[in-house]
């Protein structure tokens, strides 16, 4: 399932979601620009090796420092090729964008970085004796795909389903709940296989996953604020009350019953034409103010799937 878009429609532009995705690409460049054996030192420096917090031997063979935990962060920022990269950044652009309208830019980073740390702390536990470095951002965007579950259960995921290439739309708490058990029943599987120590976490850090996930859900829940929603409805307040007092009108004078109320109706319905036509234009979405807004609402890839 290759998640393509999401339901929830842009009001700001994503910039905590961009910057980190361009932090990964300039790290990346970074990294593939030095000579073999510079990147692979850089590599076992600063990716996750769990073996050098918990076996002796790897950390003289190695030559790596074992008080040295600044790996449980940035191996959350590397990756081992472009396509590694690209994959990863596209899932933070579709679930980062539309979390950080819920969370905002700088609690969008907090929980990217924390989701990062607990995902290497649950890989490290799973395979404490692995000497394979351990790097990617999959973990933290696991965090934020849990972060965005339990800000948007009710909104939709727009995913392309394989082997036939088809476009499904998938209510987001159902998706996340088939992905995350599609990770532990992987993760379980990868620790039932038997492997050799120095071989073990090779390929995909499930409980990374796992481990970043349960951080995103947990932070989305402390994290999480509808203040900004308020705010954007703000200006428009006063017309939308007007509104509805009118309408309320229409159904409750005379009690809701009898010839009262449908003698009244056409008086509340004029009054409710004119209250819409004279309400601000500051509570269009797509305000003259905000060229981002204008400019959005009229691409589909950032309006989602409805």
């Amino acid at each position: 399932m290759i998640p393509l878009r999401t339901s929830v429609t842009l009001i700001d532009p994503p910039g905590a979601t961009i910057g980190i995705i361009l932090a990964l690409v300039v790290l990346y460049l970074f990294q593939a620009s030095l000579p073999p054996d510079v990147a692979e030192r850089f590599v076992m420096n600063n990716a996750l090796v769990p073996a050098r917090y918990a076996d002796p031997a790897a950390v003289a063979r190695w030559n790596l420092a074992p008080d040295n935990y600044l790996p449980f962060f940035t191996n959350a920022f590397m990756h081992a090729d472009a396509w590694h990269l690209l994959v990863n950044a596209w899932a933070l652009w579709v679930y980062g964008s539309a979390l950080e309208q819920r969370l905002g830019m700088l609690r969008l980073v907090v929980l990217y970085l924390l989701a990062g740390i607990s995902a290497s702390a649950a890989h490290a536990v799973a395979h404490p004796t692995s000497v394979v470095p351990a790097l990617g951002a999959s973990g933290a965007v696991a965090g934020v795909l849990g972060g965005f579950a339990f800000a948007y259960p009710r909104e939709r995921v727009t995913t392309i389903a394989l082997p036939v290439p088809r476009l499904v739309r998938w209510p987001a708490l159902a998706f996340v709940i088939v992905w995350a058990a599609l990770q532990a029943i992987m993760g379980i599987a990868d620790l039932a296989a038997p492997t050799a120590p120095e071989k073990a976490a090779g390929g995909v850090a499930w409980w990374a996953h796992v481990g970043g996930f349960i951080a995103g859900l947990a932070l989305g829940r402390l994290l999480t604020i509808t203040r900004k929603e308020v705010r954007a409805i703000g200006p428009a307040l006063g017309g939308v009350r007007a509104i509805g007092q009118a309408r309320q009108a229409a159904v409750t004078i005379g009690g809701g019953r009898g010839a009262g109320a449908v003698v009244a109706a056409p008086a509340a319905v004029n009054a409710i034409k004119s209250l819409e036509q004279a309400r601000p234009a500051s509570s269009s979405r797509t305000s003259s103010r905000s060229p981002w807004r204008a400019a959005t609402a009229k691409a589909p890839w950032f309006r989602g799937g409805k």
